[in-house]
């Protein structure tokens, strides 16, 4: 048992350059506590660490099988639907407008450039059953770099993509598990320098296959907890965790974690070579470490950006391994 205290906070060390510059690190936030939980394990003889991520992905429906669900299964639709109304509060108005959407993956891709500045928590709830979660650009992006974004999904919209699934529930699924799977890719490169290979079974393509071959009216049910997994994990697990309702929430985390390392933030933010390239306004971003805002979804946004000022500084760094 590793006491939290003893471990990095996230944020910790991004003033550092990492050798590894195939793209920005998602995880960024939480590289240092990685290496540091690598190196820990690995003195006390360990070489493997396996790992749940990708359960999440696979196993946590969210409301895109609604869209799904009513065209399969419209009378099991109704039940879920309303379930899911009274838990996000969804007018019903705008619900039944998002339910009857019916754009190609193109159209749905292209139309998110119209949103892409939109506050990222809104005031009223309003569903949406499109292709994935809408994109959303933080405050501190600068006009002329959001103008560029919505030029790229315009673009990548008119070039009519293919989505990974016909389905939107599974194409999410889908997307977020190949991304799941590119970061744990990298979380293993970076742990393996420290002996420790990561290894997360829920991302293999045979599990996946399997967990997207259930039928969606088994896995979209909001009165149960990631149902499939729970059946397929029955005898294995204590019954008391595959009972269990909901998940952890980190919000406090990432705020403690904020006013500890906002010296070394603020550092990235002086001389920033995201700001000189035009993409960040550097004082707007200053501004959000030194007054943090009251919901932690705009915080999320910070984490992606110190991920790309990091990767930039690493590439002007010169390494090339």
């Amino acid at each position: 048992m590793l006491p939290h205290r003893t471990s990095p906070a996230w944020f910790a060390g991004l003033t550092e350059l990492d050798p590894d510059i195939e793209a920005p690190f998602a995880w960024i936030r939480t590289r240092a506590r990685l290496t540091h939980l690598a190196r820990q394990v690995a003195a006390r003889g360990s070489t493997i660490h396996l790992t749940g991520h990708g359960g999440d992905e696979l196993f946590l429906t969210t409301p895109l099988y609604l869209h799904t669900l009513l065209r399969t299964q419209g009378l099991r639709a109704i039940g879920c639907l309303r379930a899911q109304r009274a838990l996000y509060r969804w007018p019903l108005g705008s619900t039944l407008r998002a339910l009857l959407g019916n754009a190609s993956f193109g159209a749905w891709l292209a139309g998110t450039a119209g949103t892409l500045t939109e506050p990222i928590r809104e005031a009223a709830p309003r569903p949406s059953f499109g292709w994935g979660i809408a994109h959303r650009l933080p405050s501190w992006v600068t006009a002329e770099a959001a103008d560029a974004a919505r030029g790229l999904l315009r673009e990548a919209g008119r070039a009519d993509p293919e989505p990974l699934a016909p389905l939107r529930g599974q194409h999410a699924a889908l997307q977020d598990a190949r991304l799941c799977g590119d970061t744990l890719r990298r979380v293993d490169r970076l742990t393996s320098r420290s002996g420790v290979s990561w290894q997360a079974p829920f991302v293999d393509d045979r599990v996946i296959e399997a967990a997207l071959a259930v039928r969606t009216a088994d896995v979209a049910t909001p009165d149960r907890y990631k149902p499939a997994l729970a059946e397929a994990m029955r005898g294995l697990v204590p019954a008391e965790i595959l009972g269990r309702s909901t998940k952890s929430e980190y919000s406090a985390e990432i705020y403690r974690s904020l006013r500890r390392h906002r010296a070394e933030l603020l550092e990235l933010c002086e001389d920033m070579r995201l700001a000189r390239l035009g993409l960040v306004d550097a004082a707007a971003l200053r501004q959000a470490l030194l007054v943090l805002p009251p919901s932690s979804l705009t915080l999320m946004p910070l984490v992606t950006t110190f991920a790309c000022e990091s990767w930039v500084r690493a590439i002007e760094n010169g390494d090339r391994p």
